[in-house]
């Protein structure tokens, strides 16, 4: 009669799966099960904001003009058409990935326009194609921490902008430094899918000498 693993092995194996699962990505619930998201870990989180490690993550990138529903539409559309072969190498490239986020870096002289970008996330280690758009391009973010307000429902550019003016007060009210001229929104969801409580995000870097803290 064969004997199972004593007692000692048991303790062995489950310290062992444990340890198998310290450091590995878990998925949150808002990335949905059968889409990839850029990767982080939670470092702290309060009521207000969520602090995260994020790792190098890929993107490709469309200038736009402004944050008109009207230029975003047309940069998201473009990225879209990169997607879909329109690259030198006129292939489909693989993008079943959220979040879309438009990047806001405001003027630090008064008075001078935004410089406004949109993205698609891609993961990392996928091989992009140079696009035949030369207002698109690839965008490595290099590792670091973020700041991240969450809110719900069908987003507005207003919504949006009052949620990044929150967050920069509650960081500086936390003793927080970040980099204060740069938000970036991230969506979850399609604005069409009206069956979904959508998800989004506003992110603001940490201030350059925070992010090895």
């Amino acid at each position: 009669m064969e004997k199972g693993p004593t007692p000692g092995l048991w303790s062995a194996l489950l310290i062992l799966a444990m340890l198998s699962g310290i450091g590995s990505w878990v998925v949150p619930d808002f990335c949905r099960t059968s889409y990839e998201c850029p990767e982080y870990t939670l470092l702290n989180q309060n009521a207000d904001f969520e602090e995260r490690l994020y790792v190098e993550t890929l993107w490709m990138t469309a200038k736009v003009r402004s944050t008109s529903n009207a230029d975003l539409s047309e940069g998201f559309w473009k990225l879209d058409k990169f997607r879909k072969g329109n690259n030198v190498q006129g292939r489909t490239v693989p993008c079943k990935t959220w979040p879309a986020i438009i990047t806001v870096r405001q003027g630090e002289d008064y008075g001078s326009e935004p410089e406004v970008s949109v993205s698609w996330f891609f993961v990392p280690g996928t091989q992009l194609p140079l696009p035949l758009d030369t207002s698109i391009s690839m965008e490595v973010r290099p590792a670091g921490k973020v700041y991240v307000r969450i809110f719900s429902g069908t987003a507005s550019q207003s919504k949006a902008l009052a949620t990044a003016v929150e967050l920069g007060e509650m960081l500086t009210l936390a003793g927080k430094t970040f980099e204060a001229h740069r938000y970036t929104g991230a969506f979850y969801d399609s604005p069409w899918d009206i069956l979904r409580v959508h998800h989004n995000e506003i992110w603001i870097n940490a201030a350059q000498h925070e992010q090895g803290s």
